[in-house]
């Protein structure tokens, strides 16, 4: 008995060991080689649930009396503290609801999976003002609008409409209770990864986007894409500016930091939900495990409040935001 439990104890502890050095390297790609490989990008997006293992892998360490080991424990929770303390340190207190405000729905519909009466449904059950639709072809967002329920479409509650019109995931549509207007798209690599238009009579600017995903020999289009996001949200004369997409990006990517640094802030991180994930969705028994799905703000703009919701037929959570406009 006293051969078979040193036996376990010995293999548990090769175990741990084996789990530090995996996570020595999660650390050593993010602080070291941070995004330059598409590898490298992915582990950057799921550093912080891989490094969650080093907080039982210490407190087993310092009860075993394992010094090594738990100082290397120790070593990885810290870095654990540094790689998620940006984001969560994020969280600040809104203004409150004074100003113009409006509520922004934003999904990805995912193309090839779109159910056009479930993005209805998700319309007429959260009410929003303007509705962002990335992966939305012009035919799918008709769908959309004329999809029939007790007798009433929705082509009657959003007049306005601003239509990226492509086969493929790029497509983009915007569709508003009140006028947008002066829409420009904005491209990067050939491809359109922002519209940029004036709402509420030109007092503060919308931005839908969409970046490339970084996988395959897409890394450096997606850096591409999110400076030509960021570069898009920042022209022109300064107004308050929101923008609403899926940048394909955490808090642990370098573009998506970078966009931060010039002054947009994350709501949900500012709104203290950090751990609001949108992707993947589609796993039965897990939730989604990033954030990639994000509403920015700039300026006079401010989110109060965010959340997301579940849209069948997308691998994507949906966001709602509560969105106040203070004025330049």
């Amino acid at each position: 008995m006293m051969r078979t439990r040193t036996a376990l104890g010995s293999l548990v502890t090769a175990g741990a060991w084996a789990a530090c050095l995996g996570l020595i390297v999660v650390v050593v790609a993010r602080f070291v080689f941070w995004d330059q490989r598409v590898l490298i990008v992915g582990l950057d997006g799921i550093a912080p649930l891989l490094l969650l293992a080093a907080w039982p892998i210490t407190a087993g360490a310092v009860f075993k009396k394992k010094r090594l080991l738990a100082s290397v424990g120790v070593a990885l929770v810290i870095a654990h503290g540094v790689v998620i303390a940006p984001e969560l340190a994020a969280r600040e207190p809104a203004r409150g609801s004074v100003g113009d405000q409006y509520r922004l729905l934003l999904a990805n519909v995912k193309i090839d999976t779109a159910q056009p009466a479930a993005i209805a449904a998700l319309i007429r059950r959260t009410r929003p003002d303007v509705v962002v639709l990335v992966e939305a072809p012009e035919q799918l967002v008709t769908e959309v609008l004329d999809s029939d329920l007790a007798g009433a479409t929705l082509a009657p509650v959003f007049p306005h409409r601003v239509q990226v019109d492509r086969q493929d995931p790029f497509a983009l549509a915007v569709v508003s209770r009140f006028p947008v207007d002066g829409a420009t798209v904005r491209y990067s690599g050939g491809r359109p990864v922002a519209v940029v238009m004036s709402v509420d009579g030109g007092r503060s600017r919308l931005v839908a986007a969409h970046a490339v995903a970084p996988v395959g020999s897409g890394r450096e289009g997606w850096e591409a894409d999110i400076a030509m996001i960021a570069s898009a949200s920042a022209e022109e004369r300064p107004v308050p500016t929101v923008i609403a997409g899926d940048f394909n990006a955490t808090w642990n990517h370098r573009p998506f930091r970078r966009l931060l640094d010039r002054g947009f802030i994350d709501a949900a991180a500012a709104r203290g939900r950090p751990l609001d994930t949108t992707w993947p969705r589609n796993f039965r028994f897990l939730p989604p495990l990033l954030r990639i799905d994000h509403v920015l703000t700039s300026g006079g703009a401010e989110v109060v409040k965010i959340h997301s919701l579940d849209l069948a037929g997308s691998d994507h959570r949906a966001l709602l935001a509560e969105v106040n406009v203070f004025g330049p």
